[in-house]
C-alpha cells in the first residue's frame, strides 16, 4: 500500500503544527496508573494501515476482534476506512484515524506496534508505556524499531526470527541496534477458524481451480504472472482476489479472473481446489484451515521468486487459531506492563 504525505500527516507520521505540538506534550504526561494481573487490559494497536483486506491489516483485525471478546479495552490507531474497519467498530474495538484524537483521559497499559513508521510515533507519544511489537516479514520495509520500551518482538515466522537475529544480534551490539535474543518470540498469524474450516465445503468443479487471495503489487507481480503461465500450460482456472495496482493483471486469459478484496474469502477458498501465496502468509493459513493445499511463493526482497512448492495442511494447525494465538500474546503484554513497574 502506498502511503501519499496526505495520509502520513493524518495519522500523526509528520511534522505538527503548534496545536499537534500541545497534544503531543500533553499525551507524553500521561503515566502508567497500575495493573492487576488477570484484569482487563487497555490495549493499543497501531499500525500503519487499517483500510484494505491485506494481510498486516487482518493480522490486526482478528487479534483485535479476539481480544476484545475476551474482554480487554482495545483501541487502533491508523489510517482508517472501508470494510475491515466498520467490521472492528462493529465488535466493540475504538477505532481513530489520528493520535490526536484519542480523548483525554483514556490511558494505556500496554502497545502492540506494527510496522516502524507508527511505531516510532507511538513510542514517542506514550513514553510511559511498554510495547509490544510483531514483526511480519524480514523485508527492509518492516525493520523493526529498537527501543528500549518494547519487550518482545513477535515474529510470526521462524525465518524472521531466525534473520533478525542475525542481523540484530551480537554483532550490532555496539552500534546500538541490539536486539537480545530472548525478546524474540514466533507466534504465528492466528485466524478466525468459525470462518476458515472444513464445514460447507461445495462439490469439486470440474476444472481444477486456485485461489490467490491478497494484494498484486510490485512484490507479488511475478509470482502471479509465474502462476498464469502455468495455469495455461496445465489447463486450471486461477482466480485473483485482492487490492491491484493499475498496471497489474491486464489482459488476462479466458481462464484466469480477477475480482476485487471480498470480506468473505473463505466462500472462495471453499470453491477452489488449492491456494497460492507468498511466504507462509495468511493466504496458505486460511487455505489449509479448510482443507485445502496452498502453493507457497518464496520470494526476496524484490519479489522475485526463490521456490516454489506445494504444501498440504499440517498436523498442528491449531497453532493458527487466533484463539491459541492470543492465548500466547497475553502473557507478553502482561511481561511487557510489569517491566513498568
Amino acid at each position: 500500500m502506498k502511503t501519499n504525505r496526505q495520509s502520513i500527516e493524518r495519522i500523526g507520521y509528520g511534522v505538527y503544527n503548534d496545536r499537534r505540538r500541545r497534544s503531543f506534550r500533553d499525551n507524553c504526561m500521561r503515566t502508567y496508573t497500575g495493573y492487576t494481573h488477570g484484569a482487563t487490559m487497555r490495549i493499543l494497536i497501531v499500525c500503519e494501515a487499517f483500510a484494505t483486506l491485506t494481510g498486516g491489516e487482518l493480522y490486526v483485525y482478528e487479534l483485535a476482534r479476539e481480544l476484545t471478546r475476551r474482554k480487554h479495552e482495545v483501541t487502533i490507531v491508523s489510517e482508517i476506512g472501508g470494510e475491515i474497519t466498520q467490521q472492528a467498530i462493529r465488535r466493540g474495538v475504538r477505532v481513530y484515524s489520528s493520535f490526536n484524537d484519542i480523548p483525554n483521559g483514556l490511558e494505556f497499559d500496554v502497545m502492540h506496534l506494527n510496522q516502524p513508521a507508527p511505531a516510532r510515533v507511538a513510542l514517542n507519544r506514550f513514553p510511559n508505556v511498554q510495547a509490544v511489537a510483531t514483526i511480519h516479514s524480514q523485508f527492509e520495509c518492516e525493520a523493526p524499531v529498537v527501543h528500549p520500551n518494547i519487550r518482545k518482538y513477535i515474529c510470526v515466522r521462524p525465518e524472521i526470527a531466525s534473520f533478525l537475529s542475525k542481523r540484530y544480534g551480537i554483532l550490532n551490539r555496539l552500534g546500538g541496534h541490539y536486539i537480545p535474543p530472548d525478546k524474540l518470540v514466533v507466534i504465528y498469524n492466528g485466524i478466525d477458524f468459525s470462518r476458515f474450516n472444513t464445514m460447507h465445503i461445495p462439490p469439486r468443479r470440474q476444472r481444477k481451480t486456485i485461489v490467490f487471495p491478497g494484494s498484486i503489487d510490485i512484490l507479488r507481480r511475478e509470482a502471479a504472472r509465474h502462476l498464469i503461465k502455468r495455469s495455461i500450460l496445465e489447463k486450471f482456472d486461477l482466480w485473483f482476489i485482492g487490492d491491484k495496482e493499475s498496471n497489474h493483471l491486464e489482459r488476462l486469459p479466458p481462464n484466469v479472473t480477477y475480482t476485487p478484496a471480498k470480506w468473505n474469502i473463505e466462500t472462495y477458498i471453499k470453491q477452489a481446489d488449492e491456494t497460492a501465496g507468498i511466504l507462509l502468509g495468511r493466504t496458505t493459513i486460511e487455505g489449509w484451515a479448510c482443507g485445502k493445499p496452498g502453493w507457497i511463493y518464496d520470494l526476496d526482497n524484490r519479489g522475485r521468486i526463490k521456490a516454489v512448492a506445494l504444501h498440504e495442511p499440517p498436523a498442528d494447525i491449531d497453532k493458527f487459531d487466533i484463539r491459541n494465538v492470543a492465548a500466547k500474546i497475553l502473557p507478553l503484554y502482561e511481561h511487557a506492563i510489569a517491566c513498568a513497574r
